[in-house]
């Protein structure tokens, strides 16, 4: 008789199957995990830490004072003052919190009258147009200044892809010349819809404590991956979202000139960018209080330049400016800032640069999520320029200005010359040779540019584009001239009017040093010499030549020349 026996085989508790697999995917994961720390820690911590160090370290420009101009008594024509200086740096906060935060400035500068800083050379006037505005006056300059201001801004890539798809090489000079072209075919109402777009505008339509999804959505609106519309195109749409939302155009372009600032400072690293320059101290106080309401913000102290006695010996001493666009490329090249640097435009300011402009220095400091500096790290010592002694006598100077002023308007209203708008005098010691006073009419005052973006537009219009039509009417009317305005002031292609004649008086210009004007009559010391060797005259006696009469030709004629006729 067979037994069978049945043997039960003990069943395998499913639960430790299921511990032992979470077991094996904990380990991974974790291991996963630590093996990422060590290679992001040991492995690549000096890549990361050079990374952050970067991010969070911020170098603070701190501006030389230039060297001071005095006369030949030891008076001070040039110096320095210590004015309070809005600043905004970037920083994680300051970049979420930026439109904000802006918004509260520009507020806290209208309420206590402080001037905004424009430094963008692309103006809107009165009527709500823009152009371009970069200080110079040659029509090659000026298109050398917008082909340079728009590749700056990366105007020039979508050209390029449109017209050399292969990026893979340089382009020839020709290639170069024909994207230039169509750069100056944008407008400047395109170049501002161009940045509009580029500087992400449309964040001004998210309301306060906006999620991201919100943010995306907003970006995919105007960022439509299908859509055929150019970048300007786009900025424009933005623009008009933006101006319907309750924007004027003014408050828009001012967000445009502060991003444009911190853009042209990113090539540089990271800089503070100038919001107000030369603010009142109580307003800095204000600001100061409300600094934790406002991240990125910060005022601080820096030299500006003043002229004590305004005009006098403007145009012996020139005065400071912004660098403009046609010279930033040689600027660059000497060291200097582009967006913040004042250089000498003319007279010595410009000629003793050199002797005249310190050594900037600053300091680097490690900053917070706030912009807010927490740590310095190193700080370099700036040193003032060197001062300049000149041989021009204050006392001589102020005479000669006021002869030369009174004259002119003695002239114009007494003797009836309404073209006697000009003039130049020039005061030499004889025994030295020394200039004791140089004076030109019309002059200006130096402290008009001595703050940057803040020349106001009547100065503007003064000193760099006056409104030649109305003084050409006024010219004709007041001197009798038989050629019409078109004749005197034709208009160039852009329809803009050009003194060809050189009849608008120039304030900036030294008709001292500068006038192509005839000199005097350089032959009669011969002819008195002769007049002395012969005995014909003696050393004390003195000959008056008035002038008799005015030919139609405008030749001037003596009361010798009318009676050998």
């Amino acid at each position: 008789m067979e037994v069978l026996m049945i043997v039960n085989k003990p069943k395998k508790d499913k639960g430790d199957v299921r511990y032992t697999i979470l077991y094996i995917i904990m380990f991974i994961i974790l291991g996963t995990i630590v093996f990422r720390l060590l290679f992001l820690q040991v492995y690549k911590y000096d890549e990361y830490k050079e990374k952050a160090d970067v991010s969070s370290t911020r170098f603070i420009a701190e501006n030389a004072p230039r060297g001071i101009i005095y006369d030949s008594d030891g008076n001070i024509l040039a110096s320095n003052t210590q004015t309070y200086v809005l600043t905004y740096m970037e920083a994680e906060e300051a970049t979420e919190a930026f439109y904000s935060t802006m918004a509260k400035v520009f507020n806290i500068l209208k309420e206590n009258n402080e001037s905004f800083n424009d430094d963008l050379s692309l103006k809107i006037n009165s009527e709500g147009e823009f152009y371009f505005d970069f200080k110079v006056s040659s029509e090659d300059a000026k298109k050398s200044s917008e082909i340079r201001f728009k590749r700056d801004r990366g105007m020039n890539e979508s050209i390029e892809n449109e017209l050399y798809k292969d990026k893979s090489r340089d382009l020839t000079d020709a290639e170069i010349e024909k994207v230039n072209e169509k750069l100056l075919a944008i407008t400047p109402e395109e170049t501002f819809y161009y940045l509009i777009n580029q500087y992400d505008l449309f964040e001004l339509l998210l309301p306060d404590g906006y999620t991201i999804d919100e943010y995306n959505t907003l970006y995919k609106k105007y960022n439509n991956s299908g859509s055929k519309l150019t970048s300007y195109e786009i900025g424009e749409l933005i623009f008009n979202d933006i101006v319907s939302n309750g924007y004027s155009i003014e408050d828009i372009r001012k967000y445009v000139v502060v991003k444009d600032a911190i853009k042209m400072k990113s090539y540089e690293g990271y800089k503070a960018v100038t919001i107000a320059n030369n603010i009142k101290r109580d307003t800095s106080f204000i600001i100061y209080q409300r600094l934790s309401d406002l991240p990125g913000i910060d005022v601080s102290l820096q030299p500006v330049r003043t002229y004590p006695y305004n005009n006098l010996a403007s145009s012996v001493i020139g005065y400071v400016s912004s660098i403009n666009s046609s010279e930033a490329e040689s600027y660059e090249l000497r060291g200097y800032d582009i967006s913040t640097d004042l250089i000498g435009t003319s007279g010595i300011e410009a000629a003793l640069e050199d002797q005249l402009k310190g050594n900037k220095g600053g300091t680097t400091v490690k900053v917070n999520s706030q912009g807010r500096a927490t740590e310095e790290l190193f700080k370099l010592e700036s040193y003032p320029g060197n001062n300049v002694y000149l041989t021009i006598d204050k006392d001589v100077q102020y005479a000669a200005q006021e002869a030369l002023k009174d004259t002119l308007e003695r002239v114009r209203n007494e003797d009836g010359q309404k073209s006697a708008t000009r003039g130049a005098v020039v005061a030499i010691e004889v025994g030295t040779g020394r200039v004791l006073a140089m004076a030109s009419y019309p002059d200006f005052n130096p402290n008009d540019f001595a703050i940057s973006g803040q020349l106001s537009d009547e100065l503007y219009e003064k000193y760099f584009s006056p409104n030649l039509e109305a003084f050409g009417l006024q010219h004709i009317k007041d001197t009798g001239a038989t050629m019409s305005l078109d004749e005197l002031f034709p208009k160039n292609e852009s329809g803009i009017r050009e003194d060809i004649y050189d009849i608008y008086p120039k304030p900036l210009f030294n008709y001292a040093t500068q006038g192509t004007l005839q000199p005097g009559s350089v032959f009669k010391p011969l002819t008195s010499i002769a007049g002395l060797m012969e005995g014909v005259i003696t050393v004390n006696e003195t000959m008056n030549d008035v002038v008799l009469g005015v030919e139609r030709d405008l030749q001037l004629k003596t009361s010798k020349e009318v009676l050998m006729e």
